[in-house]
């Protein structure tokens, strides 16, 4: 069922009365049609997905779509996504360069163009990530929103809170050597602080182990602590403050709850808290299906899901595959005023349709528009023509009365590797776990600034560690070196 959207006044009429809760969780790097493109292969006629056929060409070798195999990537097969190469991934609106783009950033294209199959041109089954089927089925699919710019996770995370890149499509780099998310761009969270709405952002990792994405994004939250801060599944042993899935549970959720994935980079033990779960290759899609299921049920098992809408989306397509060509866009800045590659995207709440679907163009700054149109409607036109324009999400709160809750997520496994071919063992995995922990302490070490002098080392090969990760955990080392330079 196609939404009809609401006309602006009533959206913002229905987002008033409706919505006291907005809870965000983004992850990371895949495509529309990756992860929920199989929908119009199985039968959602109305959902603009993957066709049977569908191909991207390399020199005289079709790749054509194909159903994966596993939920897991190796870090090796993560296809390239800075600025520069999805542009060629889109190819002015083709959307052929998908194959090109990961075989000729391979260490061997020779040998990559030789595969038969590329994993950029997989997707997922609904066996496979059961609770996003289950969502479909319950709630509502997004297919056209974007991300919000052609470009890497940093750029779309700052569109995702500050409406704004800095004029950045590509991560930003410290010595060109790796991946430095510091930014200081004003957020969205500053308008919710002026007007004593409140808002909470949950981590996988406790803040001196994994600094909140907010922190990183906006200079005034550097260091900041306080009741802003929760871990997501356990309570913050310095402050007290409750986890995501307590605060559910007791009703005490912020306005604007904004959640973190486990990226899988604590210095202190990389994946202490459990699998990296942000969907980000190598991560296993598995474990992002446990993690949206979790967040699903305490929803909708805690007092405040009547007023409660839950956002799924991912922040950039990470490579992958998608068919459909982004549109243009308003923004401030003339060479972003086109989105970027389509991403996934879900909404879970009680005033829209069962197995609805949205067609409106959305892209990240939705969500900033969606939350300051509910909490801060004065602000809305202040964080530039991006935000004010784009779509906000009342449009889609149709219904006259919430509906009931339906029954609970699919109860989703702890990943086991066990008996899986090419898959490590619990010795390896252990092992590769402990030489990426050492190794990427004595990289942070080494390049922070007098530093210079520590010899590099090479990365161990049982190193899997992706680009977002690395970046990460870089900005850990740096942010304790911070604090301890601030401590009398």
């Amino acid at each position: 069922m196609v939404i009809e959207p609401l006309p602006a006044a009533e959206a913002q009429a229905a987002l008033n009365d409706r919505i006291d809760h907005i809870v965000v969780l983004m992850l990371e790097n895949r495509s529309f049609d990756q992860m929920l493109g199989h929908l119009s292969l199985e039968g959602r006629d109305d959902v603009e997905g993957l066709q049977p056929g569908m191909f991207n060409r390399h020199g005289d070798r079709v790749w054509e779509i194909h159903n994966l195999e596993k939920t897991s990537f190796l870090q090796r097969e993560d296809p390239n996504h800075s600025g520069d190469w999805i542009a060629r991934q889109i190819n002015d609106g083709a959307m052929d360069g998908f194959v090109s783009s990961y075989i000729e950033t391979r260490d061997d294209p020779a040998g990559a163009a030789e595969e038969f199959r590329s994993p950029v041109m997989g997707y997922f089954a609904a066996g496979q990530l059961p609770v996003y089927d289950y969502l479909a089925e319950h709630f509502c699919v997004c297919d056209h929103w974007f991300a919000s710019v052609a470009g890497a996770t940093w750029p779309n995370r700052l569109y995702a809170a500050a409406g704004d890149s800095a004029g950045l499509t590509s991560n930003q780099t410290l010595w060109g050597l790796f991946d430095w998310p510091f930014y200081s761009l004003p957020t969205f969270v500053r308008y919710l602080d002026a007007t004593a709405c409140s808002w909470r952002w949950y981590s996988a990792e406790p803040l001196d182990l994994s600094p909140p994405t907010i922190q990183l994004l906006d200079h005034k939250y550097r260091f900041a602590r306080g009741d802003n801060f929760a871990l997501f599944d356990d309570e913050e042993l310095v402050t007290g403050q409750p986890s995501f899935l307590q605060d559910a549970a007791s009703g005490n959720l912020a306005n604007v709850c904004w959640i973190d994935p486990n990226f899988h980079t604590s210095i202190l033990g990389v994946g202490r808290r459990g699998l990296q779960n942000d969907d980000h290759p190598p991560a296993d899609a598995t474990e992002g299906q446990r993690l949206v299921g979790r967040i699903v049920n305490a929803l909708m098992t805690g007092p405040k899901w009547e007023t409660t809408m839950l956002i799924v989306v991912y922040d950039e397509h990470g490579g992958m595959f998608d068919h459909v060509a982004p549109p243009a866009c308003e923004d401030d800045r003339t060479d972003f005023r086109r989105l970027g590659v389509r991403v996934p995207a879900l909404l879970a709440c009680p005033w829209i349709p069962e197995r609805s679907l949205a067609k409106l163009v959305f892209d990240h700054t939705s969500i900033i528009h969606t939350a300051l149109a509910r909490f801060c409607p004065d602000a809305v036109n202040r964080m530039g023509s991006r935000v004010s324009s784009a779509q906000h999400l009342g449009t889609l709160l149709t219904l006259s009365e919430p509906r009931a809750a339906v029954g609970p997520a699919p109860d989703v496994p702890v990943t086991t590797y066990e008996g899986v071919e090419d898959s490590p063992s619990a010795d390896q995995r252990e092992e590769a776990q402990r030489q990426t922990q050492a190794w990427l302490q004595a990289e942070v070490l080494r390049n922070l600034p007098g530093e210079q002098l520590i010899p590099e080392a090479p990365r161990p090969e049982a190193a899997a560690v992706n680009d977002l990760q690395f970046g990460l955990a870089a900005a850990i080392g740096e942010l304790r070196a911070l604090r301890s330079r601030q401590t009398p």
